[in-house]
């Protein structure tokens, strides 16, 4: 029991330094919305794959317009919604689990198209930790008399397929 609140200790003590990203993510993530914001077209037909649906629509100045296919209930989005999905991970983690028991923090790796800029393939990991300096967490180890269960990692993939300008452009 003692080396596995050592464990736990040490994983908290480095997760919220690992899950900012690697160097050079961030300038990544702003060059490649430098080069989007400069494409030669606005409007643009988009497939998107994740782990358990597929997107094909219609994107006009960044608002979904319809298409061929949405099967993703309202997880659709435009590239810049994409690139926000990226932006926003690791900014902090946040509360899971029966109150504030654990904590997920949450990381982005996402690689990028060389000419457009957008993003080709976005990794989300989600890692569910002990929120040690809750007292939630705390009543629930002594009450229970063990650590509470946080869960465990999980990871989406989401995969740009096609993107092309539209032919009245």
């Amino acid at each position: 029991m003692r080396w596995q609140m050592w464990i736990i200790v040490a994983v908290a003590i480095i997760m919220p330094l690992w899950h900012y990203g690697l160097p050079g993510e961030r300038e990544q993530l702003a060059a490649a919305r430098q080069r989007w914001a400069q494409r030669p077209f606005a409007d643009y037909h988009l497939i998107v794959e994740t782990d358990t649906c597929l997107y094909d629509v219609i994107v006009r100045a960044e608002r979904l317009h319809g298409g061929a296919r949405d099967a993703c209930f309202a997880q659709a989005r435009p590239v810049e919604g994409l690139f926000d999905t990226i932006d926003t991970a690791g900014v902090r983690p946040h509360c899971v689990a029966r109150a504030c028991r654990c904590l997920v923090y949450t990381s982005v790796t996402a690689t990028y198209d060389a000419e457009l800029g957008h993003p080709i393939r976005i990794t989300v990991r989600s890692n569910w930790l002990p929120h040690l300096i809750s007292a939630d967490y705390w009543r629930a180890l002594l009450r229970e008399r063990r650590p509470p269960e946080c869960g465990s990692a999980t990871v989406r993939h989401i995969r740009v397929q096609h993107i092309a300008p539209l032919a009245n452009e």
